[in-house]
């Protein structure tokens, strides 16, 4: 994956949870909120690694890409051209070019999976529900 890449997320917290984080800050234990959010988030991970390692090997098949998938005019054209239909799944990061339409990715892709971070035109976003 893509670890310099960030995506920005909203949370809601209670005034009693943002009181505790803001008292953790003020003593010190954490720069700010957001350092305190990514520290818990790390921590969690990090405790479920067996737990997303396991759900990773049962979900890789041929068609899955761990780190970045780029999806380029070209290799849409060239599937068309062999008559294939592909099935996009991505850990990490899917790129798909602003040059696709979203015509050629409808006639050439029939399912797209993302766990992690989507840059694609709005278009294709909307009709992958993505």
């Amino acid at each position: 994956m893509v670890e310099n890449k960030t995506e920005k997320l909203t949370f809601n917290f209670t005034a009693t949870d943002l009181a505790a984080m803001d008292l953790l800050v003020a003593n010190g234990f954490y720069r700010n909120r957001t350092d305190f959010v990514q520290q818990a988030v790390h921590s969690r991970l990090e405790a479920s690694e067996d737990l997303v390692d396991g759900l990773i090997a049962k979900e890789r098949t041929p068609s899955l890409v761990i780190g970045v998938q780029v999806v380029t005019r070209r290799r849409l054209l060239e599937a068309q051209a062999n008559h294939q239909m592909l099935e996009l799944k991505t850990y990490g990061m899917l790129i798909v070019e602003s040059d696709v339409e979203l015509a050629l990715m409808q006639a050439t892709v029939t399912r797209v999976q993302v766990y992690g971070i989507t840059k694609a035109p709005r278009l294709i976003k909307t009709a992958y529900g993505l």
